[in-house]
Parts: C-alpha cells; structure tokens; sequence
C-alpha cells in the first residue's frame, strides 16, 4: 500500500497550490482529480489583481491577457476606469491548474489524474483512504498523514457529502469563451466589462472579460438560485444572448467552450474546517468572496496556508489544525460579511434605478478607489461616494 504524508483531493488551485507548497517542503504528496486533463471543469472567469501573480509566484504563461480597462454598466448608466499599466491578469484557469500540478512532480510530489475520492477511515494514527481510476474502474487503497478536502463546494471529504446546501447561498455561473471578430475584440480588448441591473440579469450580473487575442468570456451569474426575490426568465441563455449580442455577428461554431458550476456559499463561513488529520481548503471553506465571487486568489490564500499547517502538523508542531481555523477566520474577517451584505442588497433590490444610482455614483471614484473595493473589499470610498453623489449631482446642475 502507497503511504503518503498527505493526499489532496481536488486540484483546483487550492488543492494544486497547498501540494506544491508541500512538495516544495519535501513532504510525499499526492494530489488527484477526477478530470481526465486541466482542460476539463475549466470555469473560471479568472480575473485578478496584479500582486497576486508576485504574490504566488504565478509564470506570464498562465495569463490570457492583462486588463487595464475597467467597466461597470447598469441599465441606463456606466463608469469607466483606464491606467497606462495592468491592473491584472486574466487568467487560463487550466493553465494555472496545469502549473501548480507540474510544480508539484518537479518537487517530487505525484498528480493522479481520473482518480476520484471513494472513502476514507483512521486507523492506528493515520487515514486509510480508498480511491478510484476512472479509465479501469479499479478501487485501491492508500495510506496518509493527513487528508485534504480540496473538492469544493461539493465538500465530499470532510464533511462526507452531509453538507446542508438549503442553508447555503447558492451562486449559478454559466460562462462562454468565443472567437469574435478583431472589431468585437477593440471593444473589449485588455479590459474587464460587468453588467448590473434588471436589464442585463436579475438577482446577480453580466460580464465580457478579454481572454486572448480576438477570444472572449462571456457568462452570468445568478445569486440565491433557489430563491426567486425579482421576476426574471429562468433561461440564463436569455441574459447570455443579450451579452453575446454586443460581441457582434457570431455563429454557434464560435462558441468554443461552455461551462457553468454552482457555489454554495456557507454564510459566516461556518462550515467546519478540520476533523482530526483531515482539513478542508478552497471553497469547500467558502473562501470565495460573494461581493464578486473572486475565487482564486482566495483559494490560492487557503491553499498555502493550510500546505503550512500541514507541515507544522507533519513536523509535530502541533497536534491540531486549531491554528489553521483561527488563521482562516482572520483571513476572512468581516470583510465577507459585508461582502455578503452589500452584494444581497445590490441583487436582490427591486428597483432598477437603485443599481443606477450605485453605478453612477462608482464614476466619482478613482482607479485606485475601485480597485480596493473590489479586490481588497475597503468600502468606504464606495459609501462616501454613495452618500455624496445627489450633492455632485445638484452641483453639475447648478454649473451648468
């Protein structure tokens, strides 16, 4: 039987980023996956903040493009944001997946892919765990020290698919990649485009992002998908149509990929995260911030920080991932509750000329006020700019 110090399950970037992290240590690592390559389950829309590629060491390879154009449209309003340099990368999730797995053999650690998660037990101070090859169907058993849920929002390890998704948010993304023409590409090219309001989708948003060179992304996202608080029309190709629209004339053939997922987002991020030699990461913690549903980064965060008190566990350290929780926690702070906050008043106001009033007031703040907000969650420059915009308002008039 194969003896481990850890297996992960699930080689998303929390999954690929905590091996790596431990490969680079020298602890035996074993990271599987269900998908037969990196190219399937490829949903994620991918856009970030530029010090996340310092930050993990990222390579340019993994980057579709770089945005430094930002725009949020509402139904009747829109504000533009634009800087000389990036603001960030867009990335290819499946080249970033791709990596971290190849970090992780290039430091000694072994990816199994076509491998699923089957069972796991304690025995004797370590996990007996039982996976599955795909492409034979055989079932055979492993040993480890410790166990890591990086199975996302679908928690199968440490909760054991006993995860109650009526008490979560639950988030629908659908999103499409498509060729377009090189006058549909200038439009959109090295920027980041979002689309709030009843007109674009009820109860959640719009976006086209730049992903390469004459390709772009395409989707909507949903919140409280289980919830109806605004009339809308069940059909999510009824929203995507009206984005797809302002990419130009487009044939089905240049639809390349599409792909959606749902999240269900623990509220208070109150779902347990370790049980004995067995930690959860990445979104099987909801690290995913709902304000965006920015998800990478913080799975990245997750990722290294429970591959550290994996190797403080390993080294006997300590005896409990307690430190990991705690850690965790102060992470999230209350920046994903009102993160949380903000977004359900946002989507679920009836009315339209709410969001108006929001987008319009977005225009008076800087490149760098909206970046903080939406990538470091500081919300004061967006509630001053709020509070402040009918009195910018009446003095535009009064000028005139």
């Amino acid at each position: 039987m194969d003896h481990y110090d850890a297996i992960i399950v699930g080689a998303g970037p929390a999954g690929g980023q905590c091996a790596r992290e431990l490969a680079l240590r020298g602890k035996t690592v074993l990271l599987i996956d269900r998908a037969k390559d990196f190219l399937e389950n490829n949903y994620s829309s991918g856009g970030g903040p530029l010090q996340m590629m310092e930050e993990f060491a990222i390579p340019s390879s993994t980057v579709g493009t770089y945005w430094n154009r930002l725009a949020i449209s509402s139904t009747s309003t829109q504000a533009n944001w634009e800087a000389d340099v990036a603001f960030g990368p867009v990335l290819d999730f499946d080249k970033l997946r791709a990596f971290l797995a190849e970090e992780t053999v290039k430091q000694g650690g072994e990816v199994r892919l076509s491998c699923s998660y089957q069972s796991h037990a304690l025995s004797n101070g370590f996990v007996q765990v039982r996976l599955k090859d795909l492409a034979t169907q055989e079932i055979f058993p492993v040993k480890t020290k410790v166990l890591v849920d990086a199975t996302g929002s679908e928690r199968k390890v440490l909760l054991k698919n006993a995860y109650d998704k009526n008490q979560a948010m639950a988030v629908t993304g659908i999103e499409y990649h498509l060729n377009v023409s090189p006058s549909a590409y200038a439009q959109f090219a090295q920027s980041m485009h979002f689309f709030l309001g009843h007109q674009w989708m009820p109860q959640g948003y719009g976006w086209i992002f730049a992903m390469a060179p004459n390709r772009l992304k395409v989707g909507v996202i949903r919140y409280f998908q289980n919830k109806q608080y605004l009339p809308y029309d069940p059909s999510y190709r009824h929203y995507l149509d009206k984005l797809l629209a302002l990419c130009g004339e487009s044939e089905e053939g240049d639809i390349i990929d599409k792909h959606g997922k749902t999240i269900y987002y623990t509220k208070g991020q109150k779902e347990k995260r370790h049980a004995g030699p067995v930690i959860a990461i990445g979104d099987a913690i909801s690290s995913i911030n709902p304000l965006g549903c920015e998800g990478i980064r913080h799975a990245l965060v997750s990722g290294r920080m429970g591959g550290e008190e994996i190797i403080r566990f390993l080294n006997q350290d300590i005896v409990n991932f307690e430190d990991y929780d705690k850690r965790m926690s102060h992470y999230f702070g209350r920046k994903w509750l009102y993160s949380k906050y903000i977004i359900e008043h946002l989507v679920t106001s009836r009315k339209d000329s709410f969001v108006d009033r929001v987008v319009n007031s977005f225009r008076l703040l800087s490149n760098q006020d909206i970046i903080d907000i939406i990538f470091h969650y500081r919300f004061f420059p967006f509630f001053k700019a709020y509070l402040t915009y009918p009195f910018h308002r009446l003095k535009n008039r009064y000028l005139k």
